[in-house]
């Protein structure tokens, strides 16, 4: 064989390997991991040539169903009456209805986490609460921007839902949206404002999110939630609603204020401005840094009212506190004698 022959071999090996490799890129492959108390599930959505929207036992992957019975949580979405862990689908864009549910129900922070990065692909993954239509989403978070969605103080007792749209990249103009008929999704189309969530941990440490106007930020103070609105932005200043008690704020760019935000007496949040650009600000939001007392009045009032009360009405506690007193009392007296005896004997 002539070394041209084998050089114009060669190429074409590379050639079709790199277009093999370009198409396989072309493909989705989306992790999501449901971490929730102490279990940890991971559900997979994927793209393939040869997959349906049914289930095919080539792509697809089924929950088991012999679950541990002392206690299990389930990540999935539904085809049929099949519940899914892998859910594949030819390349195309296609809504997806995820479940979460555990045996038995419990309340707990569930935190949703994936890493994704595509240039053929986008998404957004809605938080519905226990309605599977998902009419009005509580939460809507963009997979691309976002690589995590919390869901706090949540209760498992009905199966909750998400709902997973997935949109092909039109390179010419804009997305297309997702069709309706994946996984017993409904519609797809444009997201609106986004809705992301903060722990009491992620807001003590800090936490910085890329914001539009009317996106939200739900945050956790006292293991009560209040939330945080982007009401309108320029490059001098932002401003902010913040309820429960709903208030409006102006902060200037590369200030920062701090916020009572359930009228205690005590600031709770830091809430900095800390760059601007024409779609979008961000906003820095972490717990306020206090003394002891400020941190622990609550605990310390209701201790002294307890006492107090508790000595008003329970003789027995009455008796022993008094004579705590009194021995005190009879202590320091007999150390005050024998300081001045002391003191006395020195002198002669």
């Amino acid at each position: 064989m002539q070394s041209g022959d084998v050089m114009k071999r060669f190429f074409v090996f590379v050639s079709l390997a790199l277009f093999f490799i370009c198409f396989a890129s072309a493909e989705l492959s989306l992790t999501i991991n449901a971490d929730f108390l102490n279990y940890s599930e991971d559900f997979i959505a994927q793209t393939s040539s040869g997959a349906t929207n049914s289930f095919d036992y080539a792509y697809d992957a089924q929950i088991p169903s012999n679950q541990n019975p002392a206690g299990y949580a389930m990540f999935y979405s539904s085809v049929g009456s099949k519940k899914l862990a892998i859910d594949s689908w030819a390349s195309a864009s296609r809504v997806l209805t995820l479940g979460f549910e555990t045996s038995p129900a419990a309340n707990g922070d569930l935190s949703l986490s994936w890493s994704f990065s595509s240039s053929a692909y986008d998404g957004t993954l809605k938080y519905c609460g226990t309605v599977e239509a998902c009419s009005s989403p509580i939460q809507t978070v963009d997979i691309e921007d976002d690589s995590s969605l919390t869901v706090l103080n949540l209760a498992t007792s009905s199966i909750v839902y998400f709902k997973l749209d997935i949109s092909v990249v039109d390179n010419s103009g804009g997305d297309t949206g997702g069709d309706s008929g994946g996984s017993g999704g409904a519609g797809g189309g444009a997201s609106g404002p986004t809705t992301h969530s903060l722990t009491e941990a992620q807001l003590s440490s800090g936490a910085v999110k890329s914001l539009k106007v009317k996106d939200k930020i739900i945050f956790s103070v006292k293991e009560k939630n209040h939330t945080l609105t982007v009401n309108s932005f320029t490059n001098q200043s932002v401003e902010v609603l913040v309820e429960s008690t709903p208030k409006n704020y102006i902060i200037p760019l590369d200030e920062s204020i701090l916020v009572d935000v359930n009228d205690d007496g005590t600031k709770d949040v830091s809430i900095s401005y800390s760059n601007y650009s024409a779609s979008y600000v961000k906003i820095e939001l972490k717990k306020a840094s206090g003394g002891f007392f400020s941190e622990n009045v609550d605990k310390i009032t209701q201790t002294v009212g307890e006492t107090v009360t508790k000595f008003r009405v329970d003789p027995a506690f009455r008796k022993r506190v008094l004579i705590s007193i009194f021995s005190v009392l009879i202590i320091v007296i007999i150390l005050i004698g024998l300081i001045i005896k002391i003191l006395y004997r020195k002198r002669r």
